[in-house]
Parts: C-alpha cells; sequence; structure tokens
C-alpha cells in the first residue's frame, strides 16, 4: 500500500482535531474520576467553615436557645444534626438529633455505659454511598456537648449521572467545535505558506514587481521580508550581469562587424591588383604599354590589402570609440573613389560627381569612409559594363542627402527585405560578393545615428543609396 501523501494544510487539520479530541476525553475522564473526591473536600472545608460559626454563636447562647439554633442551621444547610453530652462518669445525659424540615428529638437519658471520646478537631468519617460525617466539640454554659453533622452527598451521585448521560451529546458538540476549529486555524497557518510559495515560483521565473505581502510581525513575517529581500538582490546581481553580458556582447558584435568591414574592403584592393595583372599577362591595353607604371600600381593595392589585413588581426574596442571630427564632405567621397577607379575603369564604368565644396560634415570620419567604401564597391562590383556611377548631393528642408547611384537590375521588394542580412547573396553571378557590404553599412549607419535608403531610381535603371547628412 503506498504511502498517503498529505499537503500541510491536512496534516495540520488531522493533527489539531487529534489533539483536541484527545484534550477532551481526557478532560471529561478527569471530571468523572476526580468530582468525588473534590466535591467531598469542597462539602469539608465549607461546612468546617458554617460548623465553626455554629459553635461560636452556640456558645454565646443560652441552653434555651440551642434548639432554634441548630434547627435553623439544619434547615438552611440540609443536613442532620446529633448533639450529645456525657457527666463524669461517661454517660449520657443529653441527646438531641435535628434533620431538616423533620421535628427534633431530645431525650435525657439518666444512665448508660457509652463513652464518647471526640477530639477537640472536627473529625470527619466519609460514608461512600450517600454522605459525609463531621464530628466537632463545643461548650454551653460550661457544659461540654459533642456535634455530629451529617452532610448529604445525593448531588455528587447525580452529578456522576449526568455527566454520563450527556457525555456522547457533548463529544459529538466537542467533535464539531474542533472541525471547525482546526480548519480555521490549518487555514490561517497555511495561507501564509501558501502566498510565499506562489510568489517564489513567480521569482524563480524572474517575474519582475513580485513580493510577497508582509502582514505579520512574527517568523512567518520575517521570513517573507528575508525572501523579499533575497529575491531584490539577486534581480539585481541577475540585471547587472544581463546589462555585463549585453556590453560584452555589443563589444565583440562591434568587433565582428569591423572585421567584416575590413574583410570586405580587402575586396577592392586585391581586386584591382588582379585586375593590373591580368591586363599584363593578357596584353590588354593599356597595360601591356607600360607594365612598369602597371606592376607598381598592383603593388601600391597589395600594401594596401597588407594593411587592411594588418588591421583586422589588430581589432581595437577604440574602433568605435573614435571622436568626431568636422571635414569636408567631397574630400572624403574623393579619396574613397580614388581606390576604385581602377575597377571603374577596367569596367569602362562612366563615372561622376557633383557634391558642393562647402559642405562640411561632423562625424566619426574612420566609420563613415568604411561605410562609403562599402557602398562604392558594391556600386562598383554590381554595374553591368559600359554602366554608369553617379554621386550627388540633394538640399531638401534644409537637410543634405548623399546620393550614389549605379546603373544595374533593379531589385524586387522581397530582395530588399532579404538585402542587409549577412551572407545574402542575391546576384549569384558575382562570385566576389559574400553578402556582407550593405549589412556593414546598416550598422555603421546605426553607430553613426545617420538614416539611410536604399531604393530603385526613378527612372527604374538601377538602384540608388541615400545618406541623411
Amino acid at each position: 500500500m503506498k504511502h498517503l501523501k498529505l499537503n500541510m494544510f491536512w496534516k495540520t487539520f488531522i493533527s489539531i482535531i487529534f489533539i483536541l479530541l484527545t484534550i477532551t476525553i481526557i478532560a471529561y475522564v478527569l471530571l468523572y474520576c476526580l468530582l468525588p473526591h473534590y466535591y467531598k473536600e469542597y462539602k469539608s472545608n465549607q461546612f468546617k467553615t458554617y460548623t465553626n460559626q455554629l459553635t461560636e454563636n452556640l456558645e454565646k447562647a443560652n441552653i434555651s436557645e440551642e434548639y432554634n439554633i441548630l434547627t435553623d442551621f439544619a434547615n438552611e444547610y440540609c443536613v442532620s444534626i446529633i448533639v450529645r453530652e456525657q457527666d463524669k462518669n461517661g454517660k449520657i445525659i443529653y441527646d438531641l438529633s435535628q434533620t431538616s424540615s423533620v421535628a427534633i428529638e431530645e431525650e435525657i437519658i439518666g444512665s448508660g455505659n457509652e463513652e464518647l471520646e471526640w477530639n477537640e478537631q472536627a473529625n470527619v468519617q466519609t460514608d461512600k454511598i450517600s454522605n459525609i460525617s463531621l464530628f466537632f466539640k463545643y461548650n454551653i454554659k460550661d457544659q461540654p456537648r459533642f456535634l455530629e453533622i451529617d452532610v448529604p452527598l445525593q448531588p455528587l451521585n447525580e452529578a456522576k449521572d449526568v455527566i454520563i448521560n450527556i457525555y456522547p451529546i457533548s463529544v459529538l458538540f466537542c467533535i464539531i467545535l474542533s472541525l471547525v476549529f482546526s480548519y480555521i486555524f490549518s487555514y490561517m497557518f497555511v495561507r501564509p505558506i501558501r502566498k510565499i510559495r506562489n510568489a517564489t515560483l513567480e521569482m524563480t521565473k524572474l517575474s519582475p514587481d513580485v513580493s510577497i505581502e508582509v502582514s505579520a510581525h512574527d517568523e512567518i513575517g520575517e521570513l517573507s521580508h528575508d525572501i523579499n529581500m533575497l529575491y531584490q538582490e539577486l534581480k539585481g546581481t541577475i540585471d547587472a550581469l544581463k546589462t555585463e553580458i549585453d556590453k560584452y556582447t555589443d563589444s565583440e558584435n562591434k568587433k565582428i562587424d569591423f572585421l567584416r568591414t575590413v574583410s570586405h574592403e580587402l575586396k577592392n584592393p586585391l581586386a584591382s591588383a588582379n585586375a593590373l595583372i591580368e591586363g599584363i599577362i593578357y596584353d590588354v591595353p593599356p597595360y601591356n604599354q607600360n607594365q612598369k607604371q602597371y606592376l607598381l600600381e598592383c603593388k601600391t593595392f597589395l600594401e594596401k590589402a597588407i594593411d587592411l589585413t594588418k588591421e583586422s588581426l589588430n581589432l581595437s574596442r577604440n574602433e568605435y570609440k573614435e571622436d568626431e571630427t568636422e571635414r569636408n564632405l567631397r574630400d572624403i567621397v574623393a579619396d574613397i573613389v580614388r581606390d576604385y577607379k581602377v575597377i571603374i575603369k577596367s569596367k569602362q564604368i562612366e563615372y561622376s560627381e557633383n557634391i558642393p565644396d562647402n559642405i562640411r560634415i561632423i562625424t566619426k570620419i574612420n566609420l563613415f569612409s568604411k561605410v562609403l567604401a562599402n557602398i562604392f564597391s558594391n556600386a562598383a562590383n554590381y554595374t553591368d559594363r559600359y554602366g554608369k556611377i553617379e554621386a550627388f548631393v540633394v538640399t531638401e528642408n534644409d537637410t543634405n542627402k548623399l546620393i550614389i547611384a549605379n546603373t544595374c537590375k533593379p531589385l524586387t521588394h522581397d530582395e530588399l527585405n532579404r538585402l542587409f542580412v549577412p551572407f545574402n547573396n542575391l546576384n549569384n553571378k558575382s562570385n566576389n560578393s559574400n553578402g556582407l557590404g550593405l549589412y556593414i553599412v546598416k550598422q555603421l549607419l546605426i553607430v553613426l545615428h545617420m538614416r539611410y535608403e536604399f531604393v530603385p531610381t526613378e527612372t527604374g535603371d538601377g538602384m540608388k543609396f541615400i545618406i541623411y547628412l
């Protein structure tokens, strides 16, 4: 048989019922057993007090008043009284008895052989069935007399019978009260523990603004307060760790983005060097006419690739902590386009630029240059032979927009939605693309807090990238 599992409520409920019923039964048993003894002791002590007062009254009274005093006492306390007197020879010469509501019998006895040896203190003899006998001695007009008082115990026997008769009813009543009070006590005892349990379950889920209501100042209230403090400390520690993890993750992501940016920029000098070498190897004009000059240019591109490689190997957290500086926009674009002139020239792409000389921007120049480098790299790689690339500035509502447009097949809406996902190569014909260019542009523009758009041109013959300066 499997062990019956009970929760704390039912354990407390059953325990309290057991305790209350046990106490009730023991109380009734003790009452039944001890009532006779203590009742007899009580009656004895009570009538000793009454009798002391009686003897004092008798000793002060005349012999003629003795009868009335004894009669009044017997009637008042419903007892039987016997008074006797002996002469010097031990003969009973006076015998008087009085029972409640019964006439007095008085007898003067002139002879007899009985002797009464009663002590000065009251003597007690108890009839095991119905009464208590108390013995006293007093003097009236220098005549010693002996007093016997019989106290009936009939109320005690009746009380015992009553206890036996009402026992089933009282036990049933005690059971009902025990059930009610046990349920109330168990509920009041277990309710705060259930609140603690429910709150701790929410705390395990790290739910915000969870606390245990402290409604008492006992041990359970102190426990609730301690759990609240512990949860606050734990939650604060977890939040601090999350903040540190987010900072570390952000820093690592920036390092990865920077590495991707540098690796993406490696494509341009390597592609330019490869184009020069191919022109020299296959005698393509004008590279076959002045090979030394183009070999020197090839060397320059390779040196730049080496510098970019060193830069990627020496990643620094300070890359994104660059201070903002002011510089002419036209000079920044000119420096970037210079690195792509070989690719543009080899594909016979028409390049035009219309950027006013008076536009200056304040930003992180190195990061902004990487943005432009990736945009021009994509434009050069995805523009068809004999195509066109334009870089110009448009001013609308006091806002300058740098636009870089190139002729190509416009992208669809679905392709634009997937365009800024890393390693998403939309152009399967291009082996030089790894899908990182525009993703890097997006991440860097977020760091620079610049809005951007990449949309098809109005004429429908290409795409344009718009940066809000």
